[in-house]
């Protein structure tokens, strides 16, 4: 009686003890929603140029129509990115040590698609108000941040200057008209059907602002030349959520407490089968 009863507790103390290796294993990756909340920080009137027939540009003074972004509305710019946890540079990452603790992790959009998943992988960023996909298809959408890991603390934040870029974006346009010296306002292909580069652009954290520059205006009489520039301008941040938190993962329980609980559990086995052998004789 005695061995069965220490085999039942070695067993039962081998089942806490697999229960601790499971419970202490963490993900090496989680996908986290990024987000920018800001507003519109300049008027587009103070941004549009005209390029004249030498090259060079000119403040443009005519009326401007109307802009479905206007200064100090709210926006927001979104997408997901798969970042390392804690765990990956404890067990998976191969590469030097940092000892700061602190990674640069580079997500972007691959071509073929959102590359959720895998560390870096990226879905395109969803911009509020009237900005979308490029209808160019030969340039699909796609996103790029540098992120930044820092160990110590186990959460993330984003790098200024240059750190993010979204491209292959279209919005908020204009086409010159060059009889009367006056835009006229554009979304999409609105204006000019096929002709779309007009206002196809790039959004990016230009020295710490995230701006849309350099946004091109349509000159029907040219073509794709383009008649004139103008600047979109965002003040804001970003937010980024904590591991084991709205990341979504589990909090993992102490080992101290599993074998704890797996002593407890072969104390009780112990006594239930002693009880059980020892009624007979009674």
């Amino acid at each position: 009686m005695g061995r069965t009863i220490v085999s039942l507790g070695i067993a039962v103390a081998a089942l806490a003890s697999a229960s601790v290796v499971r419970a202490q294993t963490a993900p090496t990756s989680q996908t986290i929603n990024l987000t920018f909340t800001g507003e519109v920080a300049n008027s587009v009137s103070n941004t549009i140029r005209i390029r004249q027939p030498d090259g060079s540009y000119v403040p443009y003074a005519g009326p401007v129509p109307e802009f479905p972004y206007k200064q100090d509305e709210a926006v927001s710019i979104s997408f997901r990115a798969t970042v390392p946890t804690k765990a990956f540079y404890d067990t998976v990452y191969q590469g030097q040590l940092a000892a700061d603790g602190i990674y640069r992790i580079r997500v972007n959009t691959p071509s073929s698609g959102s590359g959720l998943g895998i560390v870096g992988g990226a879905t395109a960023a969803d911009v509020s108000g009237p900005i979308g996909f490029s209808p160019n298809y030969g340039e699909p959408a796609y996103t790029a941040m540098t992120v930044v890991y820092d160990y110590n603390k186990d959460s993330y934040f984003v790098e200024g200057n240059g750190g993010f870029l979204a491209g292959a974006l279209f919005g908020p346009g204009y086409v010159f008209d060059g009889a009367t010296g006056n835009l006229v306002s554009c979304l999409g292909m609105a204006c000019a059907p096929g002709q779309y580069d007009f206002n196809s652009f790039n959004l990016r954290d230009d020295g710490g602002v995230l701006a849309a520059r350099n946004v091109g205006i349509y000159d029907p009489v040219s073509g794709y030349n383009r008649a004139g520039l103008w600047d979109m301008v965002f003040s804001g941040s970003w937010n980024l959520p904590q591991f084991g938190s709205s990341g979504g993962v589990t909090q993992v329980p102490e080992p101290a407490s599993m074998l704890l609980f797996g002593g407890a559990a072969a104390a009780v086995a112990f006594r239930r089968r002693k009880g059980r052998k020892a009624s007979p004789a009674t």
